[in-house]
């Protein structure tokens, strides 16, 4: 209860910050890995830890990590984190009280980094921002003490070999603006809050969107359809997140957004972000919209608003326009079509 209570001091508060905006896959893992090589003594949070790179930038920077005790599957690579053990990081398992430890953050200093991605390959479009901000950096530091306290440390059990290495830091343009951190559990009403918010645009990317909570509809849903603003909303196709024999799939949702007139769209790219676009303002984050990430899991995520919201617009009109075949494109591609056909008949007539 006392770890609740410190996490919700500090989620309707905003701050005056310097944001770096970027994404995955475009530049994240070099973004990430400059940040931490970077970085004194850090902070790491994180559901999962499977990068070589990234651990070799931590190698000898006295960083704390915590990563989740029992994600799903179990632990996919313990040499990383016997390999950050070794290489002086004390290394935290999440062990409580909340249901997962499913944040993606780390804090140094002034600076803090918050991710929609795991630790790990960053193929998947995901986004993420480095906030240079005293504020807001203390605040994530007590939320990281607090969890801390109900961890127990990991014990490396392998003999391993890691190869990698580490990235140099990757300069990026950065912009003044404001921040909010949002936090779960409890994380629910401020979600709503921030989609209800939309007048022009809302814009949705995310892994995956349940239809149905256990008390009902999802509330994320129920604000996207009444909203006066633009919507679009995409979500994942991998096969997981769009399996008809589940209810809750990205297919089902896709399928109802469109019977009401929602713009919907699944791409034929991996999606695992959790934002959103509200006018000029963004969510970055690692909450996904089923209903036991925002009201049950320690999760972390951000409100951006400014020039670094346009970056992540512009990420999101990207791959809104990555699977649509622009009209002189489809014709000239119908036109060649035709000739092949024509040939082809030609060339049976010949044979007759």
């Amino acid at each position: 209860m006392k770890a609740a209570i410190v996490a919700l001091l500090f989620i309707h508060v905003s701050f005056a910050s310097v944001i770096t905006p970027f994404s995955s896959p475009d530049n994240m893992e070099e973004v990430v890995g400059g940040f931490l090589q970077e970085s004194e003594s850090p902070l790491v949070a994180v559901y999962m830890f499977t990068n070589p790179a990234i651990a070799w930038g931590l190698a000898g920077k006295n960083a704390t990590i915590l990563v989740e005790k029992a994600p799903a599957g179990g632990i996919p690579d313990e040499s990383i984190l016997c390999f950050l053990q070794d290489g002086g990081s004390r290394v935290l398992l999440y062990d409580g009280p909340y249901r997962f430890m499913h944040a993606k953050y780390a804090v140094s200093g002034n600076r803090s980094l918050v991710l929609s991605e795991n630790f790990g390959s960053f193929r998947a479009r995901g986004w993420g921002v480095i906030i240079e901000d005293g504020a807001v950096a203390a605040n994530l530091s007590s939320i990281f003490k607090e969890d801390s306290k109900n961890a127990v440390p990991f014990e490396c059990r392998l003999n391993y070999t890691l190869g990698g290495t580490s990235f140099p830091p990757e300069a990026l343009p950065s912009y003044e603006g404001s921040v909010q951190l949002v936090t779960a559990p409890g994380a629910t009403q401020d979600i709503v809050s921030f989609l209800s918010s939309a007048k022009e645009r809302l814009w949705i990317q995310q892994a995956y969107i349940y239809r149905k909570w256990d008390e009902g509809r999802n509330p994320f849903l129920r604000e996207i359809e009444l909203s006066p603003a633009e919507k679009k909303v995409m979500t994942d196709g991998s096969w997981f997140n769009v399996d008809k024999g589940d209810r809750n799939s990205n297919y089902y949702t896709d399928q109802y957004l469109k019977s009401v007139g929602i713009a919907s769209k699944i791409p034929d790219f991996e999606i695992h972000n959790k934002g959103a676009i509200a006018d000029n303002t963004a969510l970055v984050s690692s909450i996904n919209w089923n209903e036991n990430s925002p009201e049950n899991n320690r999760e972390v995520g951000v409100l951006v608003t400014g020039e670094a919201a346009k970056y992540f617009a512009a990420r999101f009109e990207e791959d809104w326009h990555k699977t649509e075949i622009p009209f002189s494109a489809l014709a000239v591609f119908i036109f060649s079509l035709g000739i092949v056909k024509l040939w082809i008949i030609l060339r049976k007539r010949k044979g007759h």
